[in-house]
């Protein structure tokens, strides 16, 4: 009994919290034309994905990505549009490159959709266009162009279609030429992802305490983030090869572990936020690459020649004790150079106890966190998993996105 009474009041709790964060929603999608107010029959539709996800030998790793944009693929397809045109990037190539090609993606869709899929070059695209149907085009950023934002190159890519949706959420941070380049000459909307997106990481609604767990390798990338994010948390744990910038700012010794000197007087700022949180304790390797003479330390005696490549057990307790206390969770960024078995201890202790014993409402975000719980099976466990990395983060810190922005604009 007790316990179905505990599980009523949390049901009871969380719909009122939705109808108060319904109003504010209405509010914010109002400004924004969405996927589902767009008139796109009989319209060649141009949709941006995000389908940047692990290829190894043709197979695909992890397809949450292609699966978080499979309802507003067919949101579009139920407003009987002419034809639809899908266009992502993958990876960070120069120039061509086999292995980056989304063939292996057009495929995959194909099974997923239970439709055809056509696989094209833009350039094929350009000069034999499919009347009808389903094209994916190969990897956009084959294209020096794209990353460039080159006017030109848009407005090329403009005259593929009449009508422009983004549901890429996970580039709208940044200013490409299939993103932002692209909306600029044609009626643009968001899709049912980025609506999702928008919603779950909003934070002005979300109930309190509220904590960010944050990796990464360099803090100059994150600064500007956790900055915008000590003013809306209640809790900022750190990890990722960050630290050592930050205990090279106190004055320890961080052996070989990755620093950024010119960063040192950011870090020290920092910590005089009582918000940031570090780890008191390090595993350390003779190896950046496998498990020599592996073993943890505190901080404050890390070696000469070790390197720092994971957090250690007694930080993972301590984070815990701070999250226990949390109504709110974000995850965004492995602990460790997870890419290693032995150094993916602390974020793989993380995974279990956010998505096992946390009751707090769980979102998760970046592509290596997601590929770490997708292995680990407990990506079902979150209340909300983002598709997008810097854009996720940016988005909580600033509350929009430069694309968000020029629809508003051009609205």
């Amino acid at each position: 009994m007790l316990k179905r009474y505990i599980k009523l009041n949390v049901i009871l709790n969380r719909q009122k919290e939705s109808k108060i964060t319904k109003k504010v929603l209405l509010q914010k999608m109002k400004q924004l034309p969405v996927l589902r107010r767009c008139r796109i029959e009989n319209k060649r539709v141009i949709l941006r994905c995000d389908f940047n996800v692990v290829i190894q030998n043709g197979k695909i790793l992890d397809d949450t990505r292609i699966r978080a944009v499979i309802p507003t693929i067919k949101c579009i397809l139920s407003k009987k549009p002419k034809k639809l045109i899908i266009i992502s990037h993958l990876g960070r190539p120069s120039g061509f490159d086999k292995s980056l090609s989304l063939k292996p993606v057009a495929e995959h869709l194909s099974k997923l959709l239970r439709r055809k899929v056509v696989f094209k070059t833009l350039s094929e695209e350009l000069e034999t266009p499919e009347r009808k149907g389903i094209v994916l085009l190969e990897n956009i950023r084959f294209y020096k162009q794209e990353v460039q934002n080159d006017s030109r190159f848009a407005y090329l890519l403009s005259t593929l279609g009449d009508v422009f949706v983004n549901d890429a959420f996970a580039t709208m941070h940044r200013k490409h030429a299939s993103t932002y380049g692209l909306a600029k000459y044609l009626k643009s909307c968001i899709g049912l992802l980025v609506e999702e997106e928008i919603k779950n990481l909003d934070f002005s609604n979300k109930k309190k305490p509220i904590a960010v767990v944050l990796g990464g390798s360099k803090l100059s990338t994150k600064l500007p983030v956790i900055k915008s994010l000590i003013k809306k948390v209640d809790y900022v744990l750190l990890g990722g090869a960050m630290i050592f910038t930050f205990y090279k700012a106190q004055g320890f010794n961080v052996g070989k572990s990755l620093y950024e000197p010119e960063m040192l007087n950011e870090a020290k700022s920092l910590l005089n936020s009582k918000k940031i949180i570090l780890p008191d304790d390090v595993v350390i390797s003779r190896s950046l690459d496998k498990a020599v003479s592996l073993k943890t330390v505190p901080v404050s005696k890390i070696p000469s020649n070790f390197y720092g490549v994971d957090v250690g057990h007694k930080s993972i307790l301590k984070f815990v004790d701070v999250l226990l206390k949390s109504k709110t969770i974000f995850w965004n960024g492995p602990l460790g150079k997870y890419e290693v078995e032995d150094f993916r201890q602390a974020s793989e202790e993380l995974a279990n106890f956010i998505a096992l014993m946390s009751n707090a409402y769980k979102i998760v975000g970046g592509g290596d966190t997601l590929t770490l719980l997708n292995e680990l099976k407990l990506l079902d466990k979150f209340d909300f998993v983002s598709t997008g990395g810097g854009a996720s983060l940016e988005y909580i810190a600033k509350g929009t996105l430069p694309f968000l922005e020029l629809l508003k604009k051009k609205k």
